[in-house]
């Protein structure tokens, strides 16, 4: 369960294949000449990294613990950092977290969340409402996202986001 909760939110981080020349095939004695790959794509301007902790309550005390397994209800906290790896600024970048399909929003997010969707697609101001304009439970939030920024050249940006396992 751990690899599923933790690959969904890995998705954006991107490692550019070394470029290796390639032997052409050649059934005669001679050598052919090397083919060589494209080029590596450059790394992406901003490194995502992920941290999931499992968050468990002693008395008023409050402890966070990296996550090893997860059972259902436990309650999850990802903490997810931006870090711009430019000397220039980057400039309308939006922060998005896609909880895994198995996770439910516990409806705490550090900042505050913006916006939210329950598909993915389209996104709407938090708290959400339904046609019949009654609130939806934060537990069907699946996507967060929070308002357009500029991410400074070397900046780190810090978002943490609580979800329990299967909890509804």
């Amino acid at each position: 369960m751990q690899r599923l909760i933790m690959a969904v939110l890995l998705t954006s981080v991107a490692v550019p294949a070394l470029a290796q020349p390639v032997q052409a095939p050649n059934s005669s004695a001679k050598a052919a000449a090397p083919i060589t790959q494209a080029p590596p794509k450059p790394l992406p301007p901003v490194q995502v990294t992920v941290i999931a902790y499992l968050i468990e309550h002693e008395g008023k005390n409050e402890k966070r613990h990296l996550v090893k397994e997860v059972r259902p209800s436990q309650l999850i906290e990802y903490e997810v950092t931006y870090h711009n790896t430019t000397q220039q600024p980057i400039r309308g970048f939006r922060p998005v977290m896609t909880l895994p399909h198995e996770m439910r929003y516990s409806g705490k997010a550090t900042p505050n969340a913006q916006e939210a969707s329950l598909d993915g697609k389209t996104f709407k101001k938090i708290p959400l409402k339904d046609e019949a304009n009654q609130l939806l439970p934060v537990s069907r939030y699946q996507v967060l996202r929070w308002p357009l920024t500029t991410l400074s050249p070397k900046q780190n940006l810090t978002y943490q986001v609580r979800a329990r396992v299967g909890w509804r």
